[in-house]
């Protein structure tokens, strides 16, 4: 069994898990026949392979059809090449690793489509994000220090009131 994401043309997001054959392959095209029971909403012509994203590692397949009516538009917003176009009927997610089909979770369709996929930081990238935290960090002490300095100097307030000028301290400590 192997989870894969089925994206509906209302924007509905699917998990399927199925058995799938050892004949079925990530070709340009792929057999419906061992997707029975998966696509309620078919486009015009063949389904095809729509693209392939690398990520982190891995490859992310969809397929799709190019072609149908406007009742199956799929209102899904894509990723980069085909973020301008316009696709029919369901769209079928596969997650590969290593040549193999990976489970390919809901969870993992959110961080990868909805969340600035084109910038989705891998793990290498992460250790750089890390890094720049330690940074954040060491300046926020460096401000901690400045404020204890500054612990001991007195605010006054300039006011104006009757049209004469008073000098209020707002803060004077003992």
């Amino acid at each position: 069994m192997v989870l894969f994401v089925c994206l509906k043309p209302d924007g509905e997001v699917r998990e399927v898990d199925k058995n799938i054959n050892n004949k079925f392959g990530l070709d340009e095209t792929i057999s419906l026949q061992y997707l029975k029971g998966v696509i309620d909403n078919k486009g015009k012509g063949k389904i095809i392979r729509l693209h392939i994203w690398d990520f982190c590692g891995n490859k992310i397949y969809i397929y799709g059809w190019a072609a149908g009516n406007s009742e199956i538009l799929s209102n899904h917003s894509l990723p980069s090449p085909l973020n301008t176009q316009k696709y029919y009927g369901d769209l079928l997610c596969f997650l590969v690793s290593n040549d193999s089909i990976i489970d390919f979770t809901e969870g993992f369709y959110l961080d990868f489509f909805q969340n600035n996929w084109e910038d989705e930081p891998c793990e290498d990238e992460l250790e750089d994000d890390d890094e720049d935290d330690d940074e954040v960090k060491s300046d926020e002490e460096d401000n901690d220090d400045v404020d204890d300095e500054n612990e001991n100097t007195i605010e006054i307030v300039l006011t104006t009131s009757n049209d004469e000028l008073q000098l209020e301290p707002e803060f004077i400590e003992a």
